[in-house]
C-alpha cells in the first residue's frame, strides 16, 4: 500500500513543487484542455514511464493506457497496471487516473 501511495504522490505532484528535488513528479496539469489525440497520449505515457522509472525504480509498469473519458472531450483516463518488486515480494495492483 505504501508503493501504492508513493506512485500516486509521484503521479499528483507537479514538478518544480519540491523545493530540493524540483525534478520530482510529473507535469500532467499540462495537458488540461489539450487536444485528446494519439500525440497527446504518448506525451502523456511518456512523462509517466520516465518518472516511474526514475523514482520508483521498484515499480514495474506492465500496461499503462490513456484513452479519452466518458466524462468530457478534454478528459483522459489513465489506467495503469504496474508490478511492485522488493526482494521476494511481488504484487501486482492497478490505478485509474482521470485527468
Amino acid at each position: 500500500q505504501a508503493i501504492k501511495a508513493d506512485l500516486l504522490h509521484l503521479l499528483l505532484t507537479r514538478k518544480g513543487q519540491r523545493l530540493y528535488n524540483p525534478d520530482f513528479g510529473t507535469d500532467l496539469l499540462q495537458y488540461i484542455y489539450e487536444p485528446f489525440d494519439g500525440i497527446t497520449f504518448e506525451s502523456i505515457r511518456s512523462e509517466i514511464e520516465n518518472s516511474v522509472k526514475t523514482y520508483l525504480p521498484q515499480v514495474n509498469l506492465d500496461t499503462l493506457t490513456v484513452e479519452e473519458s466518458g466524462l468530457s472531450e478534454f478528459a483522459a483516463l489513465v489506467t495503469i497496471q504496474f508490478t511492485i518488486t522488493d526482494d521476494i515480494f511481488q504484487s501486482t495492483e492497478i490505478i485509474t487516473l482521470n485527468l
